[in-house]
C-alpha cells in the first residue's frame, strides 16, 4: 500500500503527469496522504489519471498543489471527500476548478492566490456545497467558503450570514465588494491581502469582525461602518493591520 506518495519536486519538472501510467508500479494504488505532494512544482501544467488511483482513504491534501504556478487544470476524482487547507494555494495559472459531488469537507484558503481562476464550479449533486456567481458557498447559502482569485467585483449574495475564514484571502485583483445586509460575521483573515481593495462598507448587520479580516489590504483607505463601530466585536489594530485606513485619522476619531 502506498501510504505517502511524495515525489521529490525536482523530479516533477515536467509539463504534465499522468497518474494512470504509475499504477502498474504498485500492487495497491491506494493513497492516503497527499499533503505537499506537488509543492513548488513550478513547471507542472496538468495532472491527469488521479481517477485511476484509490483516493477514497485520503485524509490529507493540505497544500498538495501549493505554488504550482504553471498548473492550469486538474481533475479532482469523484472518490475525494475532503480538500485540505491551501490545496491550490497560489496556483496562479489555474483556470478550472470543479468540486465533485463526493466532497463533503473543504478547508480554508483552498484557492487563495489563484489569480487566473474566475469561477468555482460545484457538481449539482453535491449535498454540502454550491456555486453562486462563481463563489463557493455552503449548500444552504449561509456561508461563503471561497472566492476565486480572478474576480475583480463581487456582490455577496443575500442570505449569507458568515464570510468564512480566508474566503477572499489574497484575491489581489478584487477592487469592489458589496457586503449583503444579511452578513453578521466576517471571519478571521476573510479579506487578508486584497491589495486592490480601496474601500469597504460594513453593513449594520455585522456584529463581529475577526482577527486579520482586512489585514494587508494595502490600498484600503476608506472603511464605512453603518453601525457604531464600537458596538462591533473587533480588534481594529489586528483586523485592519497594514492598511492605510488604520493609520489615518478616520480609524480612531476623537470621541
Amino acid at each position: 500500500m502506498v501510504n505517502d506518495f511524495n515525489l521529490e519536486p525536482n523530479y516533477l519538472y515536467t509539463l504534465n503527469i499522468d497518474f494512470s501510467d504509475m499504477g502498474d508500479q504498485y500492487t495497491d494504488s491506494r493513497v492516503e496522504d497527499m499533503s505537499l505532494m506537488f509543492l513548488d512544482c513550478s513547471e507542472l501544467t496538468t495532472i491527469t489519471g488521479l481517477s485511476d488511483w484509490d483516493t477514497s482513504s485520503v485524509y490529507d491534501m493540505n497544500y498538495m498543489f501549493s505554488d504550482c504556478c504553471s498548473l492550469e487544470s486538474v481533475m479532482i476524482p469523484d472518490s475525494i471527500t475532503s480538500i485540505g487547507e491551501g490545496a491550490f494555494y497560489e496556483c496562479n495559472s489555474l483556470t478550472n476548478a470543479i468540486i465533485p459531488r463526493s466532497v463533503d469537507t473543504i478547508d480554508v484558503a483552498v484557492f487563495s492566490g489563484c489569480l487566473s481562476l474566475e469561477n468555482i464550479v460545484v457538481d449539482s449533486g453535491n449535498a454540502y456545497y454550491k456555486s453562486v456567481d462563481g463563489l463557493l458557498l455552503s449548500r444552504d447559502g449561509s456561508e461563503i467558503i471561497a472566492c476565486p482569485g480572478g474576480k475583480t467585483d463581487v456582490t455577496i449574495p443575500d442570505n449569507v450570514l458568515n464570510i468564512g475564514e480566508d474566503a477572499f484571502s489574497w484575491c489581489e485583483l478584487l477592487a469592489n465588494v458589496i457586503i449583503a445586509d444579511s452578513v453578521t460575521n466576517i471571519d478571521e483573515y476573510a479579506f487578508v491581502g486584497c491589495s486592490s481593495l480601496t474601500n469597504i462598507t460594513i453593513p449594520y448587520s455585522v456584529v463581529n469582525i475577526g482577527v486579520g479580516a482586512f489585514a494587508w489590504c494595502e490600498s484600503l483607505e476608506e472603511v464605512l461602518f453603518e453601525r457604531d463601530r464600537y458596538e462591533i466585536n473587533v480588534d481594529f489594530k489586528s483586523a485592519f493591520k497594514g492598511t492605510p485606513w488604520l493609520t489615518s485619522g478616520d480609524a480612531f476619531p476623537p470621541s
